[in-house]
């Protein structure tokens, strides 16, 4: 079996999330939604926690479960990076999703 690397997540434009630092995903891994291409990791400070994740790591994408993208291989992201966007929907979407 061919080992695949996790595609970091080169820029995440979702400032808000407690796992944005200055631009960078600093969680282990993201799941990327199934109806949209939006990161289901995201998640906005609550009262009791402001910031999440580990300093000096960068983000990857565990899964994803968009199975419409050209980018997707066994609910797997098989590019190399990706950038995560904020539309003005207001979802942090995978803007490297291409439909196939």
């Amino acid at each position: 079996m061919e080992k695949m690397e996790m595609p970091a997540i080169s820029n995440c434009d979702a400032q808000e999330c407690v796992y944005n630092d200055n631009g960078k995903c600093i969680t282990y891994a993201i799941t990327v939604g199934s109806e949209k291409p939006c990161c289901d990791t995201f998640m906005a400070p609550e009262a009791n926690i402001s910031k999440g994740g580990v300093q000096g790591i960068l983000g990857s994408v565990g899964a994803c479960h968009m199975h419409d993208c050209k980018f997707n291989s066994n609910l797997e992201c098989s590019a190399s990076a990706i950038n995560v966007t904020v539309p003005s929907s207001g979802c942090p979407d995978c803007a490297t999703y291409q439909r196939k």
